[in-house]
């Protein structure tokens, strides 16, 4: 049976990083925010940039001590020490 949806190229939906701009309306956000968003799925272009393009509703602030790569959803937990050994 084939696929009805229409095929977007989608390069990466998670998208972590430093707000250069911010839309005429957007006033959560400023340039230099360390930022997490979500890309839309199934939609064209991605997160796999230099820059990438996110809805200010799927964007949250974090925190300084925060590392980009840790703001990721599909970026696994290691166990807590006391269970390496086990």
């Amino acid at each position: 049976m084939a696929d009805a949806r229409p095929h977007a190229l989608n390069q990466g939906d998670d998208i972590a990083g430093i707000v250069e701009k911010v839309g005429s309306r957007v006033y959560e956000f400023k340039p230099g925010d360390r930022v997490a968003a979500f890309h839309e799925m199934m939609t064209p272009h991605g997160s796999y940039a230099e820059y990438a393009i996110a809805w200010a509703h799927t964007t949250f602030h974090i925190p300084q001590e925060t590392t980009f790569e840790g703001t990721s959803p599909s970026t696994p937990k290691p166990p807590p020490q006391e269970e390496w050994d086990s």
